[in-house]
């Protein structure tokens, strides 16, 4: 499942994992994916997965896809974004996937700090880096 927030999958779908549609690996070839309409342009770089048979739910909130057989490799418009056209949910100016950074934090409080420190360190360097190209 690749939502559109920040919830565990598992909860409303059982057996749900989360997934990111711009980092398909080669075992999601042939599964089917749910992924939130807002993720496909908007939270991510995913229009490509529209060229595969793919069913809408709740509305058309949220789409089926039947990946193929073969997940292409990243880099042109009818294959998965390279890293440099990848999309954070949100513009989250951070590294990675920042819903992971959230999901983390839910599945061990623990982390809520190592991470809020992780994220302040990333914005402080980010400004850091803006005040030099000025």
């Amino acid at each position: 499942v690749d939502e559109y927030g920040f919830s565990k999958p598992e909860i409303y779908v059982p057996k749900a994992q989360f997934w990111n549609c711009q980092e398909p690996t080669a075992s999601d070839a042939g599964q089917w994916a749910v992924v939130s309409a807002g993720m496909i342009e908007d939270g991510h770089n995913c229009l490509w997965l529209l060229q595969y048979p793919h069913q809408p739910l709740a509305g058309g909130s949220m789409y089926a896809f039947h990946l193929p057989a073969s997940i292409p490799a990243q880099g042109s418009p009818d294959r998965p974004p390279t890293p440099a056209a990848q999309r954070n949910f949100g513009g989250v100016p951070l590294q990675g996937d920042v819903r992971l950074v959230f999901l983390n934090t839910i599945r061990d409080a623990e982390q809520l700090q190592p991470t809020w420190d992780r994220m302040q360190a990333q914005f402080q360097a980010m400004a850091e880096a803006r005040k030099k190209k000025q």
